[in-house]
C-alpha cells in the first residue's frame, strides 16, 4: 500500500475518529460495509441488512436471485454503488467473506485487498472520507481487529497525504442495534426475499 510513504512526514496527520452512532447515519462521502461473496439475501441482524435496507440500490445480493454463478462477486474484490447525491450517496461494498467455512486470515486477507483497491482508486478524490464499522461480531477473531486498526491507519495517512486535505480521511462507526421499529419493517421485505431461491432458474 502507498502507505508506506506517509512514514516520512514531517507533521503527522490528523488521527481517525470513532463515533458511537450508527455507520447508517454517516456523514463521510463513502460508506464501506462488509459483504460476502453469494448470499442472495443478508441476515435481518447483520450491517449489510441495515445499510441496504437504507440504500436499497447498494444491494448486491438482489442481483445473485436466480443466478448466483453469473453474479456471485469475487472475495478480495470490492464495489462502489451511487453516484455521491444526496438521494444516492456512495456505498462501498468490501467482498471479505465467501462462506461458513473461511478463516479468520482468510477474510482477513480479503479485506486487505478491498482495502488496497479502494485505496489505488481513491488517491486523486479529494476530499476523499470513509465511514467504516468499528467492529462486525463474528467476522474474523478478536485479535484481527487490532491489526485491522492499524490497516486502516495506514490507508488514513495514506489518503490524507496524497490528497492534502487535513480532515481525518477514516471515521470509524460503532454501529448500535436498530430501533424494534425499524427491523419490524425491515421482517416484511427480509420474508419476501428469502422466499426466492438463488438457485431458481436452474429447478
Amino acid at each position: 500500500m502507498f502507505a508506506l510513504h506517509c512514514s516520512r512526514m514531517t507533521s503527522a496527520p490528523q488521527p481517525k475518529v470513532i463515533r458511537l452512532k450508527s455507520l447508517i447515519e454517516a456523514g463521510e462521502k463513502y460508506l464501506v460495509v462488509f459483504s460476502d461473496s453469494t448470499s442472495c439475501f443478508p441476515k435481518k441482524d447483520a450491517l449489510p441488512f441495515q445499510v441496504f435496507t437504507r440504500f436499497p440500490y447498494a444491494n448486491i445480493y438482489h442481483r445473485r436471485l436466480g443466478n448466483i454463478e453469473e453474479h456471485s462477486d469475487k472475495p478480495g474484490t470490492m464495489s462502489i454503488s451511487g453516484d455521491g447525491s444526496k438521494e444516492a450517496r456512495f456505498v462501498v461494498n468490501f467482498i471479505v467473506q465467501s462462506n461458513a467455512n473461511d478463516t479468520s486470515k482468510q477474510r482477513f486477507e480479503w479485506f486487505k485487498q478491498a482495502l488496497t483497491e479502494l485505496e489505488q482508486m481513491h488517491l486523486t478524490d479529494v476530499p476523499s472520507t470513509y465511514a467504516f464499522p468499528y467492529r462486525v461480531e463474528g467476522l474474523w477473531k478478536d485479535k484481527y481487529w487490532t491489526t485491522y486498526e492499524q490497516e486502516l491507519d495506514e490507508f488514513n495517512k495514506t489518503i490524507q497525504f496524497i490528497t492534502a486535505q487535513t480532515e481525518p480521511a477514516v471515521v470509524m462507526y460503532h454501529n448500535p442495534p436498530p430501533k424494534k421499529p425499524v427491523l419490524k419493517s425491515i421482517n416484511k421485505k427480509q420474508q419476501t426475499i428469502s422466499s426466492m431461491s438463488c438457485w431458481k432458474k436452474r429447478e
